[in-house]
């Protein structure tokens, strides 16, 4: 568990009565040391920075990351000049500061990945804390401890009660089980491409290219999140159906993109379309299957209708709404001439399948123990298979169908 977070908090926190009695202290050899310890933050900024964040900088330069650098560079040569230029140097301190952060959303726009390395965290806080070194460094009042706290002296009494505060918070919301603080540093600690860039690399993929130009209508989008991927859909809707050219797993840390099918099976469908385009789109010989939807409650969950071509293990895949009042739950396919399994998955946890076991789900053999095997749906050209109804959810992990 990563408590970076809360250290430096609880660092912060404990150094802040010392920093405030420093900034009350005019005498030059405080100030002399004030103004190398304010040199040594910025330099400590570019050397995290370096590390951190400078490759991102050169590599996109209208994350204006660069600028980033070239203003703290500014601010150590006005440090290193005569007094007049302390003030200009710590109020660009301040534009840096939004300056960095500005750069950082902007880069996690760009690449879709946030930046959440040591150097990178380091550098954010360094930034900050040049801002409170930087204006103890201009400080001239001596009187600031009895003008902000209200007497004469310093009084920790204010501060141990609003640690205690902070600490209890700390503490009661660390174990609560949805930890919001938890949850924070689970979630900067993560690094983690956006959707729209998980999208983006599957777009830049040949093959997928080449069925955009030849499909105008086809769509690219995550369909889901699972095991450290995103699974990205192409397809297009063809007659209120769903025609998947290919499924493509992409690595949620990486960015790295796998076909779930072999390329060339894709680009062969594709040419032969343009083919038939070409000759003037003569009739593609199909079949049909019909059924109903079941599930072993009153209501259908909203799910997936899965095709598999037993041929060469091509699926395809359909929404499915669930239960809609006044519509009843059935579906429809229009399939090349082959051999199909048809399911329903209902979120990847339970699956209706069509078995003569169990055909309707309220046949008393639903509860036999023996192997299910799924109805194979021989589709024929021009013909219709009905009733291939998926109603079994009556198996247990030992003889549940094969898919």
């Amino acid at each position: 568990m990563n408590f970076t977070y809360l250290i430096i908090l609880a660092v912060v926190l404990f150094i802040s009565p010392f920093v405030l009695k420093l900034a009350s202290n005019q005498g030059k050899k405080t100030k002399q040391s004030l103004k190398y310890f304010f040199i040594s933050i910025l330099s400590a900024q570019i050397i995290l920075g370096f590390f951190g964040v400078l490759e991102s900088a050169l590599t996109h330069p209208q994350s204006f990351l660069g600028l980033f650098f070239a203003i703290t560079i500014i601010q150590i040569f006005l440090l290193l000049l005569k007094q007049k230029s302390y003030t200009p140097a710590v109020i660009l301190n301040f534009i840096n500061t939004f300056v960095f952060f500005y750069g950082m959303i902007r880069l996690s726009q760009i690449t879709g990945i946030q930046n959440s390395s040591i150097a990178s965290i380091g550098t954010a806080f360094t930034v900050l804390i040049g801002n409170v070194f930087g204006l103890i460094f201009i400080n001239t009042d001596k009187n600031l401890l009895k003008k902000y706290v209200g007497q004469k002296g310093f009084s920790f009494i204010p501060l141990v009660v609003i640690i205690a505060i902070l600490v209890t918070g700390v503490i009661l919301d660390l174990q609560r089980e949805n930890s919001i603080i938890l949850n924070q540093l689970a979630e900067v600690g993560s690094t983690k491409i956006s959707r729209g860039l998980a999208v983006e690399n599957v777009k830049k993929l040949p093959e997928v290219q080449e069925y955009l130009k030849n499909v105008p209508n086809g769509k690219v989008e995550v369909d889901n999140e699972l095991e450290g991927e995103y699974n990205v859909h192409v397809y297009e809707v063809k007659n209120g159906h769903t025609a998947t050219f290919n499924w493509y797993r992409v690595s949620i840390k990486s960015g790295e993109v796998r076909s779930e099918f072999p390329a060339e099976q894709n680009q062969e469908q594709q040419q032969e379309q343009s083919d038939k385009t070409e000759k003037g789109s003569p009739r593609v010989p199909t079949g049909t299957v019909s059924g109903k939807v079941c599930y072993p409650s009153e209501v259908i969950p909203k799910g997936k209708l899965e095709v598999k071509r037993l041929m060469d293990g091509y699926i395809m895949y359909e929404d499915y709404p669930g239960s809609i009042e006044g519509v009843a739950p059935t579906y429809s396919f229009q399939l090349t001439p082959g051999d199909y399994y048809i399911r329903y998955n209902v979120g990847n946890k339970s699956f209706g399948y069509s078995t003569t076991v169990c055909p309707t789900g309220n046949e008393e053999t639903c509860g036999d123990t023996k192997q299910r095997v799924p109805v194979m749906a021989v589709v024929k050209d021009g013909q219709e298979l009905k009733n291939y109804d998926l109603c079994d959810y009556y198996y247990k992990d030992s003889n549940a169908p094969k898919f």
